[in-house]
């Protein structure tokens, strides 16, 4: 295990880091909720791939926004990149917006220390931020990501833990990363799995271990946290989600709630891969439907991430495509949906 930059953060403050820069020069603007078609992340993309982002925005805030691009190496491997955005949402003027922070969160500051750890001669995809609470002062979360070839992937995980809470004569808390461990209850020698999701007592994640990319699940045992069975010797099977049986490849699964959206490339699409979703009912997911022409092109739409929102009219979806029109090579977009209210 290898411990780095144990860090220090104010308690009053662990939530945001106010280390101001350039105020923001553009601004995403859409009204009665997020735009109804993609719109083009412009302040993040680059002209090579930009991609496999996470973190959504939470409620009106500054937030993390962490992908892989191989812009480092120009166009060769690909490695994690961070960036901080805004959001605001003033009820009165029901207006979204989006712009680049003028300041960075926890988060950020925190990713920014390990980063370099993370990141290889190889490549990085698929990052998964889970925090242990809800609570926005929590700075505790695991990160998960795949790391290797695009179809040798094996699926990696950092923690970010406190080490010594706040006193009365010292009112600053201590952190410190430890990793990369290998998530050995999922990975495999022969085949490759990335793209973890995880949702209450279930981790999704993708598997080529049949031929095609295939979405499986790994039950975590009652009374077991994630931290407890990402290191116990539990072996409960993995098992394909037959609901989504089709021709294809079937990747990227993002879960919350009863929700799940992923990328496929199987028969009904408009070309390449697209971005389809299910919903679980009582335990079973429903058949996979397309998100539609309006989302979906005959270029590639992939890795898909998004966020309800209790007070905006749609929920906010995030993900990569090279479609024309983008800066160059894959892009990052976002967009509004309706399925999940």
């Amino acid at each position: 295990m290898n411990n780095v930059n144990i860090k220090k953060g104010l308690l009053l403050i662990t939530f945001f880091v106010l280390v101001f820069s350039c105020s923001p020069d553009i601004e995403l603007k859409s009204e009665h909720g997020f735009p109804i078609e993609p719109v083009n992340l412009v302040m993040v993309n680059s002209k090579f791939d930009d991609y496999n982002s996470s973190s959504p925005p939470g409620e009106y805030d500054m937030f993390t926004l962490i992908f892989s691009s191989n812009r480092n190496s120009k166009g060769k491997n690909y490695d994690f990149n961070i960036f901080t955005l805004e959001m605001s949402y003033p009820f009165d003027e029901d207006v979204v917006t989006i712009r680049e922070s003028a300041g960075i969160t926890s988060a950020h500051s925190y990713l920014s220390d390990v980063i370099d750890n993370m990141n290889t001669k190889g490549n990085e995809f698929g990052p998964y931020i889970l925090p242990k609470s809800s609570d926005p002062r929590d700075d505790e979360f695991i990160f998960f990501y795949a790391q290797g070839d695009i179809n040798e992937l094996d699926i990696k995980y950092w923690l970010h833990e406190i080490v010594k809470e706040p006193t009365y004569e010292n009112k600053f808390i201590e952190y410190k990363w430890s990793g990369p461990f290998d998530l050995k209850l999922i990975n495999t020698d022969k085949f490759s799995e990335g793209y973890i999701s995880i949702e209450g007592d279930k981790i999704y994640y993708c598997s080529n271990s049949t031929g095609n990319y295939k979405i499986y699940q790994k039950e975590i045992p009652v009374n077991t946290s994630v931290k407890e069975f990402l290191s116990s010797e539990n072996n409960t099977q993995s098992s394909q989600l037959v609901e989504m049986k089709g021709n294809g490849d079937d990747k990227c699964p993002f879960v919350v709630d009863n929700f799940m959206v992923f990328a496929s490339n199987r028969e009904g699409g408009f070309g390449g891969y697209d971005l389809w979703y299910s919903i679980n009912v009582q335990g079973i997911w429903s058949s996979p439907v397309n998100f539609g022409e309006k989302i979906n092109s005959e270029f590639d739409e992939f890795r898909p991430i998004f966020k309800k929102y209790n007070d905006i009219k749609n929920d906010m979806m995030i993900f990569s495509s090279n479609r024309p029109g983008g800066l160059g090579g894959f892009d990052l977009y976002y967009v509004g949906i309706n399925e999940t209210k």
